[in-house]
């Protein structure tokens, strides 16, 4: 008996002795945890990494849409397609000319930025210009592709006056170095010249959006001109939109969803022709449907 409560004592005194046996591993446990909150506090707010020189395809989304709009306002300075060309190729994009334009069309919807959206337009539009569209001549004057995309809003500019290229030849600055600007080519002819109204249709067509206006804007040539203000206007309101905005169909293509009892006068540019009088109402389709009845404008240059 006497050895037994001696091993009981001896088994006490030891547990007094070393007390961390009997607190377990939780202790780890505890330091492991705390040890992974201060990492994660020190990372995200104490010193978070910071990215330098990151490469355009591993940038947000947002980034990558600030990176779109750099690339077309410096398009729309320099007229530099094969540049500009090269810097959206950095954002892998399989069509980059897709993603231009669904930039320019939320500017447009949410009312920010319209000379940007008009600059991401023109860009998309030339990135699906046909290669063997690159010169378009006129009687006395030769204009490029390049030069009807490169000039806001042509043949409207709506650049500042101070802005302005009113020569033919542009000329460069006294101090900078020639070599080092690319000058911007102005179009002369076409800045003052309003847009005419060469065709008017009626559409009942299945595959169209019911009540659509459909424009198309060109030069005298018949090329489609991006980048072009087109004005709706009815009873009790008004709203602008642009051409370009979906390169897909064609550069000089813009649309606008009409509401059934109004009435509607349409222009292009500043000035022009007017399209008046244009409804909707109810028509029968080739497939027999009953829908409601469209327009497909045509502006071109006189």
């Amino acid at each position: 008996m006497s050895s037994a409560r001696e091993r009981r004592e001896l088994r006490d005194r030891r547990a007094r002795r070393d007390p961390g046996r009997r607190r377990g591993p939780w202790y780890l446990l505890t330091g492991l945890i705390l040890g992974l909150a201060f990492g994660l506090l020190f990372s995200l707010r104490i010193s978070p990494v910071q990215y330098v020189d990151t490469a355009p395809e591993v940038l947000r989304q947002a980034d990558k849409d600030q990176y779109r709009i750099l690339v077309a306002l410096a398009y729309q300075a320099n007229g530099d397609l094969g540049r500009a060309s090269e810097r959206l190729a950095n954002l892998h994009d399989p069509a980059p000319e897709a993603p231009l334009a669904e930039l320019a069309q939320r500017l447009v919807a949410d009312n920010q930025n319209i000379e940007t959206a008009r600059a991401l337009a023109q860009l998309a539009s030339a990135l699906v210009q046909p290669a063997g569209a690159s010169t378009q001549s006129t009687p006395g004057n030769a204009v490029t592709t390049a030069a009807a995309t490169a000039v806001v809003g042509t043949p409207y500019s709506t650049l500042e006056n101070a802005q302005a290229i009113q020569t033919a030849t542009p000329q460069p600055s006294p101090t900078l170095p020639a070599p080092t600007v690319a000058p911007r080519i102005t179009v002369t002819p076409t800045l003052s010249t309003p847009f005419v109204l060469i065709d008017r249709q009626p559409v009942c067509d299945p595959s169209v959006e019911d009540g659509l206006i459909q424009v198309t804007v060109q030069d005298a040539a018949g090329h489609p001109l991006p980048g072009i203000r087109i004005t709706a206007a009815w009873q009790s309101g008004e709203e602008s939109f642009y051409t370009g905005l979906t390169p897909m169909i064609s550069p000089g293509y813009a649309d606008f969803g009409m509401t059934e009892g109004y009435t509607y006068l349409v222009t292009a540019g500043e000035g022009g022709e007017q399209a008046s009088g244009l409804t909707t109402g109810e028509c029968t389709a080739s497939d027999g449907s009953r829908r409601l009845s469209g327009w497909k404008l045509i502006f071109a240059l006189p």
